[in-house]
């Protein structure tokens, strides 16, 4: 093709199942003048057959088919084949907004710049969110055209991906990357292309999506001494860099992130780096710290920073080893230490003779508001605060309203709610936060606060140290259920100056009440009118209407709205709906599903099922009584319309949340999702009074909210087993993000080697014995096209057959810690564990919960050759293997009433 407006050069190795959404990406841009240059750099899967399909289909696409080489030296063969005015280097993995090349090109053009930047958003499997590294350069304060000497936040810039730079600039300054790195191979081209530039043009538009796949998996690979050796190698070349073109006054900019960056990386990695390596790794260290400048070690870095800049510097191996061990050391408990009537950074009790660099001077408030409400003067306020880098224990905590005129203080105690969640999420249980939680508080605002205008605190005491903070709100989800309010007496307005909560109240007549709801309904109406007009959200705006009209007819219908996922009927929630239609114990009941899934087939014969996603939907949503699921209710229930309109109107949410669960908790902690202010569920089915006691004891939940009924599902449960079928059934791991890291992991590989394994097929032929392989939904989403194993081996997708049929026919399943163990309990049949990765799974996919490998009701394995040894035992009908699983303490044996039980736990709620 003829001289494109940009080259985008995408480097691609193995990923062929998400290289078609990059390409796809690139292939709907709306600059017409492109040019695609993909690399294939010595995949091995099917990524070849991919890109030449591409490149074979449309003219301004080529490829590109190499030898595996660092991906640096593959992206100067692509510069050097790209014919655009501008290039863009991406990974194949990327999806590229549709007018980013457009908007970018055109803007480079109209100012005259040799680059132009947009902002990421990141995304894996679950969520997304933007780069955080591009805040300081994409502020709204800031101008869109800026010089690097002027603006050396630019340099701060965390990849090349977001870019377009104009060839001419990289070709005039000979411009490359560095093609021995192999670690941060963006910084030093982007440093270098930033210095040669005229101008750069700035957006904060998301210009490309990155998938984030970093898992621990990642980290362990790049726990190398060549890791850090690179680090080092771009630190020497941009300090060079920056004295060729005598600019040294700019880098102490990049010389913090660099220096951060490599603290960053020791802490991650230590735990996976070969102690029989610390020397080497002491050597690159020590030459890294030597480069740094005297101002960054005075001014720019934390008093911790100081200690592992000294033992870099001073080169003693015994420091740097005790070093290394602490921070891979995951059972230490890292809490600050007391010395002398001072507090330290936990170091100081290694490392006294660093004692001064670790004075701990201020402390650091952690608060988050998960729940706030007004109605009336009844503020309800849930969440939690603690102080971080010490132990928690026994905090009091208050709530303090500040009048802004006369600086009175007005204080609420707050009563401790145990939340062992947050010493898990935010230190991983090296630190005890488990008292940070407090129960939600309902406050009377007219009867404690005098007319004025307050500030309100959060404020925390542990010991001898008292901090508070702004009672700070997030989410705008969480402020719009505090709106302007009246009572008989008073006026309370409440406002978010910098998103922290401020009240002004007033003892106010006729006038003054009606003034604040004139304030609040104008507020409505430009929401209301602003999703039709503005972002034409004419679903949502007609729901206002609608539930205006007819929400008191349907209240009075006291409907119950029942669902699962999207598209199943399969688990408790199906089971419970049709007890009820079934027995006709009430009318008004509705099941959801979209009615083009396989499993409307099973439900139909019922009757009274709502189309998901529909109108009715909608406005059942808020008018019923109660909503009922057995998974997470927001995620699996909830429409757009229904969240944009409680976004305006979360006071028309009125029914009770009853939560019927998939499982049985006790193996795993899940109250970091399932506890009370994060959920508020008014009923909670268990299946044990032992599961009950964990629920009110660490998931904010009253007594007489859990209830002890078992799972609907258990009705059905009977062995219909014929002896012979052994169910492998693992869960999922929430580090395998992507086909490529499943492949390479050692749960697939572990997995793959028993099925593979000729002794497994063996005692299968021997003993006449065949087995189902179901793995987790969630790892069927990343898991290629499984090998026949044998003939005796079957692998079951999703949808082929229910979970339960597949238990119910089983004679031995084997699992790791996934909880229809339970459900084979329950029919008395053997369960082997086979825990391979016990430490790993309970420290970065779920806290280990209070039923542990010694309470498990089977035989608990590592290896693989113990799984083959629990199936010979099956196999012979060993006695004391099969007797291991007959009494199980955790469930509630009720046969065929448990979906009654549930049914009357509910209706008397």
């Amino acid at each position: 093709m003829e001289k494109a407006k940009v080259s985008v050069v995408v480097v691609a190795h193995n990923h062929e199942d998400v290289l078609k959404d990059c390409l796809n990406s690139l292939q709907g841009q709306s600059l017409t003048d492109i040019e695609i240059i993909i690399i294939d750099n010595g995949s091995s899967d099917n990524s070849k057959e991919i890109i030449e399909e591409y490149s074979n289909s449309h003219k301004n696409f080529r490829s590109i088919p190499l030898e595996l080489m660092t991906k640096n030296k593959a992206r100067n063969i692509g510069l050097h084949e790209a014919t655009g005015e501008f290039v863009a280097f991406i990974d194949a993995d990327d999806i590229v907004n549709p007018s980013a090349y457009e908007n970018l090109y055109n803007s480079a053009i109209k100012d005259h710049t040799d680059i132009a930047l947009g902002n990421i958003q990141l995304f894996n499997g679950t969520r997304k969110w933007e780069h955080h590294e591009l805040k300081s350069i994409i502020k709204k304060d800031l101008p869109t055209l800026r010089e690097f000497q002027k603006h050396p936040e630019l340099l701060l810039n965390p990849s090349i991906k977001n870019m377009i730079i104009n060839r001419n600039l990289l070709n005039d300054n000979q411009l490359q990357f560095n093609e021995s790195l192999t670690e941060q191979q963006d910084l030093l081209f982007t440093q270098q292309s930033f210095i040669c530039s005229n101008k750069v043009y700035v957006t904060s538009d998301i210009v490309i999506k990155v998938r984030d796949l970093t898992n621990s998996d990642v980290i362990k690979q790049t726990s190398t001494l060549e890791f850090f050796d690179n680090l080092l190698v771009t630190q020497t070349e941009l300090i060079n860099y920056y004295n060729l073109k005598d600019i040294t006054s700019h880098y102490s900019h990049v010389e913090k992130k660099l220096w951060d960056y490599y603290l960053t990386s020791l802490l991650t990695k230590a735990y996976y780096f070969p102690s029989e390596q610390y020397n080497e790794l002491l050597r690159i260290s020590s030459d890294f710290a030597k480069n740094l400048s005297k101002n960054l070690m005075e001014n720019n870095i934390s008093k911790i920073s100081k200690v592992f800049y000294t033992v870099f510097l001073n080169q003693n191996p015994e420091e740097f080893h005790l070093l290394m061990t602490l921070l891979s050391d995951r059972t230490l408990q890292k809490g600050a230490v007391m010395i002398e009537g001072k507090y330290y950074h936990y170091f100081a009790k290694y490392f006294p003779k660093y004692k001064e660099y670790l004075e701990i001077k201020e402390f650091n408030l952690h608060q988050k508001i998960e729940i706030l409400s007004l109605r009336g003067d009844r503020l309800q306020v849930g969440g939690f605060a603690f102080i971080e880098e010490i132990n928690n224990l026994d905090s009091i905590k208050e709530l303090q309203f500040k009048n802004k005129s006369n600086g009175q203080l007005i204080t609420v105690t707050l009563e401790t709610l145990e939340r062992s969640d947050l010493s898990y999420l935010f230190s991983k249980n090296s630190i005890n936060y488990s008292d940070g939680g407090y129960k939600t508080t309902t406050i009377e605002l007219s009867k404690i606060l005098p007319d004025g205008d307050y500030e309100v605190f959060i404020s925390v005491k542990v010991g001898d140290i008292s901090l508070r903070k702004p009672l700070h709100i997030f989410y705008f989800s969480t402020k719009a259920n505090s709106k302007p309010a009246t009572t008989k007496t008073h006026s309370i307005v409440p406002y978010f100056p910098k998103k922290n909560l401020h009240i002004r109240i007033k003892k106010t007549g006729l006038l003054g009440k009606l003034k604040t709801k004139i304030q609040k309904s104008f507020r409505d109406i430009v929401y209301e009118f602003g999703l039709l007009v503005l972002r034409r959200e004419w679903k949502s705006f007609l729901i206002f209407y609608l539930y205006r009209l007819t929400q008191r007819y349907y209240r009075n219908k006291h409907i119950w709205l029942i669902g699962e996922r999207k598209d199943t009927a399969q688990d408790n929630s199906y089971h419970l709906f049709k007890y009820i239609q079934k027995n006709k114990v009430r009318d008004n009941c509705y099941y959801l599903i979209d009615k083009k899934a396989k499993d409307y087939e099973y439900i139909k014969e019922f009757g009274n099922i709502i189309q998901y996603g529909s109108l009715k939907h909608t406005l059942y949503l808020l008018t019923c009584d109660k909503t009922i699921n057995a998974y997470s209710e927001r995620a699996n229930m909830y429409t757009h319309e229904y969240l944009q309109v409680l976004k305006c109107h979360p006071e028309w949410q009125q029914n009770q949340k009853i939560l019927i669960q998939h499982g049985v908790i006790g193996v795993s902690r899940v109250n970091h999702v399932l506890n009370k202010n994060r959920m508020g569920y008014s009923l909670f089915i268990v299946s044990s009074d032992f599961e009950k006691d964990h629920i009110v004891n660490e998931f904010g939940y009253a007594e007489n909210e859990v209830a002890v009924t078992g799972l609907a599902r258990w009705d059905a449960l009977e062995n219909t087993g014929n002896g012979k079928t052994i169910l492998i059934m693992p869960t999922w791991r929430n580090w395998n993000k992507s086909t490529q890291q499943l492949m390479n992991s050692e749960y697939f590989n572990r997995y793959f080697s028993l099925l593979s394994n000729p002794e497994l097929h063996q005692i299968l032929e021997k003993n006449d014995l065949n087995i189902i392989f179901y793995p987790h939904y969630q790892t069927q989403i990343y898991m290629k096209d499984v090998p026949d194993f044998h003939k005796r081996i079957k692998t079951i997708r999703q949808g082929e057959e229910t979970v339960q049929s597949l238990l119910k026919r089983s004679d031995l399943l084997i699992t790791d810690y996934s909880t229809v163990s339970f459900d084979f309990s329950y029919m008395e049949k053997p369960v082997i564990f086979y825990q391979f990765d016990y430490k790993r799974f309970y420290y970065e996919h779920y806290n280990q919960g209070p039923i542990t490998q010694e309470l498990l009701f089977g035989e608990v394995v590592t290896e693989e050759e113990q799984v083959l040894n629990g199936i010979k035992k099956f196999a012979i009908k060993d006695k004391q293997f099969l007797e291991n699983t007959v009494e199980n303490p955790f469930v509630i044996k009720t046969p065929k009433q448990h979906a009654k039980l549930n049914y009357e736990a509910i209706a008397n709620r």
